[in-house]
């Protein structure tokens, strides 16, 4: 007031409640922005950097400024009735490697080791549809994107292929609910008839679907030799294999895999690589190709050429296994 008497209580309550608003809206805001930020990877001065695996690996770079939370959705299971693509894809590398390893690994391993493959497909396959600002930053090669958009084709060619199928078998199941007659010897016959082809016409069906799935599985092995055979010169993590597996080193809300633990991935990469390799020389027939394919994408070595991401790999998990055996156990007490 003019003649510098404070204002009476009830007008200084009234003047404080929308300052209290107004600071718990801000504090809200602030902790809302906080728990963002917290979920964001932030790039660290790798000479402050505790972990020489995190330097050897160098996933948090490449992470860097990217939702946490949001890139691992990349990752996680399909859900055949949101993403039934991806769901077909996913079936068809299954049968691939079960085709490919002939029994040589148990079942137990295979499974692991497909599971990884398949994270690593659908993290390439899912980021492709998010916009470049949201996702690592790999670079798909003009082969890879050729590959993976034969894969879509052939996949959104059998799902239409499917629908009609589907169309047409709901369709003759209504005729045949129409025609039934059941007062007749006569129409007992025609049923065991109909029953009979009914059968047929199923296993008929079953036939061209497998025919679909083998062909989506073929255009499935194409695109991973395609990521495979990428090379790497000043960047590693142009790779989206590379890429992919910086977001499986991702664990929980702040934390990344040791190498403990994380080396089986890379034993997933490369032992499933080479069941690949080995199969797409066989199905090309050439013993050439299979010579050339062995020491490009399955060995350390590479020739004189660029390095692909399969020597990263292979160097990068030996670092993880001098780790894993020079690295003491901790101490445990057992009371006997």
């Amino acid at each position: 007031m003019a003649d510098g008497n404070p204002l009476p209580a009830v007008f200084q309550e009234a003047n404080q409640v929308p300052l209290k608003a107004a600071k718990k809206e801000m504090q809200r805001a602030f902790k809302k922005a906080e728990a963002e930020e917290n979920r964001k990877i932030k790039e660290t001065d790798e000479a402050k950097e505790p972990s020489p695996w995190l330097r050897r690996v160098g996933c948090i770079p490449h992470l860097a400024g990217i939702d946490r939370k949001e890139v691992r959705e990349y990752v996680e299971p399909v859900d055949e009735k949101d993403e039934p693509h991806l769901a077909i894809m996913c079936t068809a590398f299954k049968w691939l490697i079960q085709d490919a390893q002939h029994h040589a690994m148990d079942i137990t391993t295979i499974e692991q080791y497909v599971k990884v493959w398949k994270q690593l497909l659908l993290f390439v396959f899912r980021a492709e549809e998010d916009e470049r600002e949201f996702r690592p930053l790999y670079v798909l090669t003009e082969a890879q994107q050729s590959a993976m958009q034969t894969v879509r084709d052939k996949v959104g060619a059998f799902q239409e292929w499917k629908g009609e199928q589907d169309k047409n078998a709901a369709g003759e199941d209504r005729d045949e609910d129409e025609g039934f007659n059941d007062g007749d010897d006569e129409g007992v016959e025609g049923v065991k008839g109909a029953a009979e082809e009914v059968d047929e016409g199923f296993e008929d069906k079953m036939s061209k679907e497998t025919k679909w799935m083998r062909q989506i599985q073929r255009e499935v092995l194409r695109f991973c030799i395609t990521l495979l055979d990428h090379p790497l010169q000043d960047n590693e993590y142009q790779s989206p294999i590379i890429s992919g597996l910086a977001v499986l080193m991702i664990k929980g809300d702040k934390g990344w895999h040791d190498a403990e633990d994380f080396t089986t991935k890379y034993s997933a990469v490369i032992k499933l690589a080479r069941l690949m390799v080995v199969q797409e020389a066989y199905e090309q027939r050439q013993e050439q190709i299979l010579k050339q394919f062995v020491s490009q994408f399955t060995t350390m070595a590479y020739g004189g050429c660029d390095p692909t991401p399969m020597q990263w790999i292979y160097q990068t998990r030996s670092y993880g296994f001098k780790i894993r055996y020079t690295t003491p156990a901790a101490g445990k007490i057992q009371w006997i």
